[in-house]
């Protein structure tokens, strides 16, 4: 038998059939000082996590979300805190292999969703939407999810709509990587097949090289497919090469001056927009891809895990994956590849160019 709860700001285990309580020492709560609190929100169908939050009250940056296991024991769920003061855990699938909950922004100390899995770890929710589904969701403040289904297909959570009211949602996920098909001919089904990270997986392979036309615009996958940055790029159709106009603003995909390529993930500049793009923990100009706030890309190609122009070399760091590609002096290099005339643009003057492309939009769209 496996019991979660909260006593008197602790959290509660009872683990056995004796019902003793067992608590992981780093949930304990000090006796003395500062009031500290531990809460379990959530279990796992299958009894084998628990995920909620632990730390101060009332104390902004030092309550985060934890997991816990019999098999790994103790651990927070965020790697980097600098662009969050803190974090909770709100649900877990049944599996324990996917958390949902909430950021608190370091900027306002308003939350934003988060998921976690254990392959990615923590990312905004919003952008993880954007990136795998294509979905965006604009418009809506204060997103929190509240649960999540056991087979990690439905999240369910409130927020403050786009009309300024709260109200409930349900997200309803199609995974390809939990439908029970093999999608990419490969003989291997859902999380059989190595190409699924996790549940929440959109695809047996990256859909921008899964030889299918994902978002049914007569191309498919790189470099036919212009919302394609790369061949790991996981969604056909970005925010820029959907058809919608995702930030109202009248203007849609390449129309709208703050899209710099069909390949761009939202539709307001990634260094400027208050959001996460990458799910890296850090957003805006506090991201290293970020050369200004006039940067279209918090990820672009010198700093976006990929080698873009198949020279074996990644990123201006090589990513952990491998060499640094010598043409990224900086994170926050547009291009990998070799410039054609013999002589590259520095990151500056990118940026000016950046700006007078969005400028000569603007005025088109105004005659």
């Amino acid at each position: 038998m496996q019991i979660v709860g909260n006593g008197a700001y602790q959290a509660v285990f009872l683990m056995d059939s004796m019902g003793e309580p067992i608590l992981p020492p780093e949930l304990q709560v000090p006796t003395s000082g500062y009031p500290y609190a531990s809460y379990a929100r959530d279990l796992s169908a299958d009894g084998s996590v628990v995920v909620g939050e632990t730390g101060r009250q009332n104390s902004p940056g030092s309550v985060h979300a934890y997991a816990w296991s019999v098999d790994q024991g103790f651990r927070f769920l965020r790697t980097s805190e600098s662009a969050y003061f803190g974090s909770f855990a709100a649900g877990v699938s049944g599996d324990g292999t996917v958390v949902v909950g909430s950021d608190e922004l370091a900027t306002d100390l308003s939350l934003e969703a988060i998921v976690w899995t254990e392959a990615r770890g923590m990312l905004s929710l919003r952008s993880f939407l954007a990136d795998e589904y294509g979905l965006q969701i604009g418009g809506w403040n204060y997103f929190q999810p509240t649960d999540i289904s056991s087979d990690a297909s439905t999240i369910v959570g409130i927020g403050i709509n786009p009309q300024g009211n709260y109200e409930g949602w349900v997200l309803s996920l199609r995974a390809k990587c939990t439908d029970g098909i093999d999608n990419d001919g490969n003989g291997l089904v859902d999380l059989a097949d190595p190409t699924c990270l996790d549940r929440l997986d959109a695809h047996e392979g990256p859909a921008c090289n899964d030889g299918i036309d994902n978002d049914s615009d007569g191309l498919a996958d790189f470099p036919a497919d212009p919302g394609c940055r790369n061949a790991a790029f996981n969604v056909e159709n970005p925010a820029c090469d959907d058809g919608v106009d995702n930030d109202g603003d009248g203007k849609k995909d390449l129309l709208d001056p703050e899209c710099y390529s069909a390949s761009d993930r939202s539709e307001r500049l990634d260094c400027s927009d208050g959001v996460d793009n990458d799910g890296d923990g850090l957003t805006d100009t506090a991201d290293s891809g970020c050369f200004n706030g006039g940067w279209p890309y918090e990820d672009p190609e010198c700093s976006d895990r990929a080698d873009n122009d198949g020279d074996g070399k990644i990123d201006w760091d090589g990513a952990g994956l491998g060499s640094p590609d010598p043409q990224c002096t900086a994170p926050y290099g547009f291009t990998e590849k070799l410039p054609t005339g013999g002589c590259g643009l520095g990151a500056e003057l990118v940026g000016v160019l950046v700006l007078l492309r969005r400028v000569k939009r603007v005025r088109s769209g105004d005659a």
